[in-house]
């Protein structure tokens, strides 16, 4: 070693320098020589097998978390499948209720204007029987204040032709024909 340093101050006051002690005093060879010395005591100490067992670790949890993050992209997939076919599902339902309800809907209109149509016919002819029933009691009220009139009538003339002392009834009667007639 002592030499070496002298080789290193002979080369430091300008003597001649040959080959080997110029790699001798680059500090690249140190460097070099330093680094594989290092390298020596970690594979002597089994430092590479256990930082390749914690490589292998980290890509075996890698592959487990690339295999957990495939089931659940495959996972979430079947999800949204079966969403979008429940939507559909619920969509044509939708559709189905809505043609049920439109469906219903005019039955209930047809029934309402059937039923309309029904009871303004049924109006009508209680109208119309009530303008015939007015009718007719019109007219048997025209009927009773005609015989009433009549048998007034009647009355007065035979009650004139007794009081002129005529005595034919016959004659009052055909008056009584004729005053009725002309009314």
């Amino acid at each position: 070693m002592m030499g070496l340093l002298a080789m290193a101050a002979d080369a430091a006051h300008g003597a001649p320098v040959d080959g080997f002690t110029r790699w001798l005093t680059d500090p690249y060879t140190w460097t070099t020589t330093a680094l594989l010395i290092f390298f020596g005591i970690l594979g002597y100490f089994g430092v590479h097998k256990t930082i390749l067992a914690v490589l292998d670790k980290r890509a075996a949890d890698i592959q487990a978390e690339l295999s957990r993050a495939r089931e659940l992209r495959e996972e979430a997939e079947r999800m949204r499948l079966d969403a979008e076919r429940l939507e559909r599902e619920a969509a044509s339902q939708a559709e189905a209720l809505l043609t049920q309800a439109r469906a219903e809907a005019k039955l209930l209109v047809s029934n309402a204007q059937a039923e309309l149509t029904a009871r303004l016919a049924r109006r009508e002819a209680q109208a119309t029987a009530r303008i015939a029933r007015a009718e007719a009691d019109a007219a048997r009220e025209v009927r009773v204040v005609a015989t009433d009139a009549a048998a007034a009538i009647a009355e007065r003339l035979l009650t004139d032709a007794a009081a002129k002392g005529d005595g034919n009834l016959a004659g009052a009667i055909s008056e009584v024909q004729a005053a009725l007639s002309q009314r």
